[in-house]
């Protein structure tokens, strides 16, 4: 059943980040030429080259893709001396180094370790990040209809674009057809309310059951940490330091994290499967259909989607993807990843830019690292038609995607709407999220009535907002 929640997660996840993007553009505008004069030319070429990456991406997989982008850069223009910095700075730190006279250039997959997307705006209204409109518009080379519609507004701030997300991600259900409309979880046409309802039924429906759970394959709450970081609630306005959580949409969420909680975080049990544990084979099989409604880790990459697909196929099973509408109607959400800025006081600007547009060519896109968040539209296109050569090994190469299913899985990440995130996938949980579990958690138990905790989330968000 776990691609049930496959499916159900994605609900909530699709549904959202809790920030809009910025303003000045349509969300499906890929243009740069926002401003009413004429670009600049390009900055000319300097000799160096002042690059800031996160500490900890040396332990993750976009690090191999920066490296590769680097050897690429530095054959491409062998003259230029290269510096990188490796840190973990914060916030207030990261300004300042920009601020330096000899600071870095070009800032790739920084990360926010506060957790809060406060910090993530303040960083932004610093003004120091070059606005790349005036680097991409006067590139006549570029060309902007090569990339996923709307990517772009994920960078952009105050209809400036702060940064370039240089990979990207949505999350979807890969689930099997016949398993989650035998359990009433027929959800893929359905709103949000009724992705919501659905899900409560089956939620009581499977507590007495001892061997169903609603989590993910690593055995996380649903509630905590899948729920409320994706419900696509746009709950806080962070520019006007508001909020509204006496919403229609935001009572339903909350109902629905009541319903979950018993067969997510409040089991008791020990979670049948061992975090990271390789299903494969009969253990996946009885992970899809017997134990547990649970979305599969890491399903946002695009390689997980199409083994998860091939997966189910080889079962015997009907593979259906599709994503939840999100809670205010509108196209579901994708997300920008690994971001790339220039810093305003950088002096050498043009070569800054350069690594941006290695960072975002077909070599480096089509890699398998970059596979997995691809943003170039042929890439993706390619990486569906592609088994990938990474797991389920014991499912033959001819099993692939259906046509009709890469058409539709194209036509949902060329209309969904991109939202700016952090840098890191699994560190979107931020401080408001927890405000909300935590102020909700006795509701959720059913220790609390819902208006005695919303009253006291609502002083709760007030304290964080000031």
């Amino acid at each position: 059943m776990p691609k049930s929640l496959l499916r159900l997660l994605s609900a909530i996840l699709c549904a959202a980040m809790l920030v809009p993007a910025g303003c000045g553009k349509s969300a499906a505008d890929n243009s740069f030429t926002s401003f009413t004069t004429e670009p600049d030319p390009l900055p000319p070429a300097t000799d160096r080259l002042v690059i800031y990456i996160s500490e900890t991406m040396s332990m993750a997989v976009n690090k191999v893709l920066f490296d590769r982008a680097l050897d690429t850069f530095k054959k491409k223009f062998p003259l230029v001396e290269v510096e990188v910095i490796e840190d973990r700075y914060r916030t207030d730190s990261l300004i300042n180094m920009c601020l330096e006279k000899n600071g870095p250039d070009l800032l790739f997959d920084y990360e926010f370790y506060e957790d809060d997307y406060l910090e993530i705006i303040r960083l932004y209204d610093s003004d120091i990040f070059y606005n790349l409109d005036l680097l991409f518009g006067a590139d006549a080379e570029f060309r902007p209809d090569d990339y996923i519609p709307g990517l772009f507004h994920a960078g952009r701030k105050d209809g400036a674009l702060r940064y370039v997300p240089v990979g990207a991600m949505m999350y979807c259900f890969v689930g099997p057809k016949e398993i989650l409309e035998q359990n009433g979880l027929d959800i893929w046409n359905t709103d949000f309310f009724g992705f919501a309802d659905k899900l409560a039924r089956y939620c009581a429906a499977i507590a007495q059951d001892r061997n169903r759970w609603l989590t993910d394959e690593y055995g996380q709450s649903f509630t905590q940490r899948w729920a409320l970081p994706y419900s696509g609630l746009e709950y806080i306005d962070y520019d006007a330091k508001t909020f509204d959580v006496d919403t229609e949409e935001f009572h339903a969420l909350m109902k629905l994290c009541k319903a979950a909680y018993p067969v997510a975080d409040g089991r008791g049990e020990k979670y049948p499967f061992e975090p990271n544990e390789n299903l494969i084979g009969t253990r996946k099989q009885e992970f899809y259909g017997n134990l547990t409604l649970a979305l599969p880790a890491d399903s946002y990459r695009l390689h997980n989607v199409v083994a998860q697909y091939r997966e189910i196929l080889s079962f015997g099973y009907t593979p259906v993807i599709y994503v939840i509408p999100a809670a205010d109607g509108g196209k579901p959400r994708a997300y920008g990843m690994y971001p790339a800025a220039v810093s305003a006081n950088g002096k050498n600007i043009r070569n800054a830019y350069e690594f941006i547009k290695i960072l975002l060519s077909p070599e480096i896109q089509g890699s398998i690292v970059a596979g997995s968040g691809t943003v170039l539209l042929r890439e993706i296109e390619d990486r569906l038609r592609t088994p990938f050569p990474l797991y389920p090994s014991e499912v033959p190469p001819d099993i692939a995607l259906q046509e009709e299913d890469i058409q539709l899985y194209m036509d949902m990440i060329s209309t969904a709407r991109f939202s700016a995130i952090n840098s890191v996938a699994h560190r979107m949980f931020y401080y408001a999220d927890h405000t909300v579990y935590d102020a909700m958690l006795p509701y959720f138990k059913g220790e609390a009535g819902y208006d005695e905790c919303l009253a006291e989330l609502k002083i709760r968000l007030e304290r964080y907002l000031k």
